[in-house]
Protein backbone atom coordinates (compact mmCIF):
# COMPACT_ATOMS: atom_id res chain seq x y z
CA UNK A 1 0.00 0.00 0.00
CA UNK A 2 1.25 3.17 -0.55
CA UNK A 3 -0.02 5.87 1.69
CA UNK A 4 0.47 9.11 1.58
CA UNK A 5 1.33 12.39 4.57
CA UNK A 6 -1.53 14.14 5.74
CA UNK A 7 -1.72 17.69 4.48
CA UNK A 8 -0.81 18.98 8.46
CA UNK A 9 2.08 17.04 9.05
CA UNK A 10 5.17 18.56 9.90
CA UNK A 11 7.00 18.71 6.59
CA UNK A 12 4.00 19.41 4.02
CA UNK A 13 4.65 20.39 0.83
CA UNK A 14 1.12 21.20 -0.30
CA UNK A 15 1.88 24.80 0.66
CA UNK A 16 4.89 27.26 1.00
CA UNK A 17 5.94 28.29 4.12
CA UNK A 18 6.07 31.14 4.66
CA UNK A 19 8.53 32.95 6.39
CA UNK A 20 7.59 32.97 10.15
CA UNK A 21 8.56 35.92 12.67
CA UNK A 22 11.70 37.04 13.97
CA UNK A 23 13.00 38.19 17.12
CA UNK A 24 12.36 41.61 18.26
CA UNK A 25 9.51 43.69 20.00
CA UNK A 26 5.64 42.69 19.15
CA UNK A 27 2.62 43.23 20.78
CA UNK A 28 0.80 39.94 22.19
CA UNK A 29 -2.96 39.37 22.87
CA UNK A 30 -3.16 37.11 26.39
CA UNK A 31 -5.33 34.17 24.96
CA UNK A 32 -5.59 32.58 27.70
CA UNK A 33 -4.11 32.74 31.67
CA UNK A 34 -3.92 29.22 33.81
CA UNK A 35 -3.45 29.42 37.78
CA UNK A 36 -2.62 25.73 38.20
CA UNK A 37 0.52 24.35 40.41
CA UNK A 38 3.35 22.99 38.54
CA UNK A 39 4.63 19.45 38.14
CA UNK A 40 6.68 19.86 40.93
CA UNK A 41 3.86 20.88 43.33
CA UNK A 42 4.44 24.92 43.01
CA UNK A 43 1.84 27.68 42.31
CA UNK A 44 2.47 28.67 38.77
CA UNK A 45 0.80 31.29 36.59
CA UNK A 46 0.74 29.96 33.04
CA UNK A 47 -0.24 33.05 30.29
CA UNK A 48 -0.73 31.90 26.46
CA UNK A 49 -0.34 34.47 23.60
CA UNK A 50 -0.50 35.44 20.00
CA UNK A 51 0.49 38.56 18.02
CA UNK A 52 -1.84 40.76 18.24
CA UNK A 53 -0.88 43.52 15.92
CA UNK A 54 0.94 44.03 12.58
CA UNK A 55 2.13 41.66 9.44
CA UNK A 56 1.95 38.49 12.12
CA UNK A 57 -1.51 39.08 13.56
CA UNK A 58 -2.65 35.84 14.97
CA UNK A 59 0.25 33.87 13.55
CA UNK A 60 0.46 31.02 16.08
CA UNK A 61 -3.88 30.79 16.52
CA UNK A 62 -4.47 30.84 12.91
CA UNK A 63 -1.01 29.00 11.58
CA UNK A 64 -2.48 25.65 11.19
CA UNK A 65 -5.24 27.06 8.49
CA UNK A 66 -2.72 29.71 7.06
CA UNK A 67 0.02 27.61 6.66
CA UNK A 68 -0.56 23.83 7.23
CA UNK A 69 1.32 23.21 9.45
CA UNK A 70 1.16 22.96 13.54
CA UNK A 71 1.97 26.27 15.30
CA UNK A 72 2.26 26.51 18.61
CA UNK A 73 1.44 29.04 21.03
CA UNK A 74 3.38 31.71 22.97
CA UNK A 75 3.92 30.22 26.31
CA UNK A 76 4.95 32.38 29.38
CA UNK A 77 5.16 30.49 32.62
CA UNK A 78 5.66 32.02 35.85
CA UNK A 79 5.94 30.22 39.57
CA UNK A 80 5.24 32.06 42.75
CA UNK A 81 6.16 30.58 45.94
CA UNK A 82 9.64 32.55 46.93
CA UNK A 83 10.41 36.00 46.79
CA UNK A 84 11.93 36.07 43.72
CA UNK A 85 9.84 34.78 41.95
CA UNK A 86 6.83 36.68 43.24
CA UNK A 87 8.85 39.62 42.32
CA UNK A 88 8.71 38.45 38.66
CA UNK A 89 5.57 37.85 38.77
CA UNK A 90 4.92 41.51 39.81
CA UNK A 91 6.76 42.24 36.64
CA UNK A 92 4.38 40.55 34.46
CA UNK A 93 1.42 42.76 36.21
CA UNK A 94 3.46 45.66 35.51
CA UNK A 95 4.01 44.82 32.15
CA UNK A 96 0.31 44.64 31.60
CA UNK A 97 -0.67 47.90 33.86
CA UNK A 98 1.35 49.24 31.06
CA UNK A 99 0.06 48.18 28.60
CA UNK A 100 -3.83 47.80 29.08
CA UNK A 101 -6.66 49.16 31.85
CA UNK A 102 -5.42 46.32 34.23
CA UNK A 103 -5.23 46.65 38.27
CA UNK A 104 -2.46 44.12 39.47
CA UNK A 105 -3.06 42.25 43.06
CA UNK A 106 -2.83 44.06 45.92
CA UNK A 107 0.51 44.40 47.35
CA UNK A 108 0.93 40.53 48.12
CA UNK A 109 0.83 38.92 44.93
CA UNK A 110 0.13 35.48 46.33
CA UNK A 111 -3.36 36.60 47.44
CA UNK A 112 -5.98 35.22 44.92
CA UNK A 113 -6.87 36.94 41.92
CA UNK A 114 -8.95 36.60 38.59
CA UNK A 115 -6.23 35.09 36.55
CA UNK A 116 -8.67 35.18 33.81
CA UNK A 117 -8.74 38.96 33.77
CA UNK A 118 -5.48 39.10 31.96
CA UNK A 119 -7.16 37.06 29.05
CA UNK A 120 -7.87 39.49 25.78
CA UNK A 121 -5.53 41.87 27.04
CA UNK A 122 -2.48 43.30 25.22
CA UNK A 123 1.12 43.83 26.48
CA UNK A 124 4.42 44.22 24.97
CA UNK A 125 7.03 41.43 24.94
CA UNK A 126 10.63 40.62 23.11
CA UNK A 127 11.02 37.69 21.50
CA UNK A 128 13.96 36.03 20.91
CA UNK A 129 14.93 33.09 18.71
CA UNK A 130 16.75 30.25 19.94
CA UNK A 131 17.62 27.07 18.28
CA UNK A 132 16.79 23.43 18.85
CA UNK A 133 17.03 20.04 17.04
CA UNK A 134 14.43 18.70 15.34
CA UNK A 135 12.95 15.43 14.98
CA UNK A 136 14.59 15.83 11.44
CA UNK A 137 17.82 15.82 12.82
CA UNK A 138 18.42 19.47 11.67
CA UNK A 139 18.73 22.88 13.54
CA UNK A 140 15.23 24.63 13.44
CA UNK A 141 14.82 28.34 15.13
CA UNK A 142 11.71 28.98 17.48
CA UNK A 143 10.71 32.17 18.98
CA UNK A 144 10.45 32.20 23.14
CA UNK A 145 9.34 35.06 25.37
CA UNK A 146 12.69 36.94 26.79
CA UNK A 147 10.66 39.36 28.51
CA UNK A 148 6.98 41.28 29.21
CA UNK A 149 6.87 44.89 28.94
CA UNK A 150 4.64 48.06 28.14
CA UNK A 151 3.30 47.80 24.03
CA UNK A 152 3.58 51.21 24.42
CA UNK A 153 7.52 50.51 24.07
CA UNK A 154 6.98 48.07 21.39
CA UNK A 155 5.08 50.42 19.19
CA UNK A 156 7.27 53.25 19.71
CA UNK A 157 10.22 50.65 18.48
CA UNK A 158 11.92 50.78 21.86
CA UNK A 159 12.52 47.37 22.50
CA UNK A 160 16.19 45.77 20.97
CA UNK A 161 16.07 42.69 19.10
CA UNK A 162 18.18 40.03 21.29
CA UNK A 163 20.76 37.45 19.49
CA UNK A 164 20.09 34.01 18.40
CA UNK A 165 20.65 31.76 21.62
CA UNK A 166 22.57 29.03 19.70
CA UNK A 167 22.37 25.11 20.08
CA UNK A 168 25.18 24.65 22.46
CA UNK A 169 27.90 21.42 21.50
CA UNK A 170 29.60 19.92 23.64
CA UNK A 171 33.15 17.56 22.84
CA UNK A 172 32.66 14.05 23.95
CA UNK A 173 35.60 11.55 24.07
CA UNK A 174 34.45 8.31 23.16
CA UNK A 175 36.50 5.65 25.12
CA UNK A 176 36.31 3.03 22.18
CA UNK A 177 38.86 4.35 19.72
CA UNK A 178 39.93 7.64 20.86
CA UNK A 179 38.29 9.76 18.60
CA UNK A 180 37.03 13.31 19.90
CA UNK A 181 33.14 13.80 18.94
CA UNK A 182 31.18 16.72 18.99
CA UNK A 183 27.49 15.91 20.35
CA UNK A 184 24.53 18.30 20.96
CA UNK A 185 23.28 18.51 24.24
Amino acid sequence: MNFQKPLNSYKSKTQPRIQPPSGGGYVLKCLEAIDAPSKAGKPMLTLHFDIAEGQYLNYYTNGHALFNYVVWPLIARQTYDTDGAISRLKGIFKAFEDSDVFSSPNEDATTAFDEQKLTGLAVGASLQEYEYMGKDDEIHTALKIAYLCGAQKVRLGEIKTLPIIKLQTLPLMSSMDGEVREELF
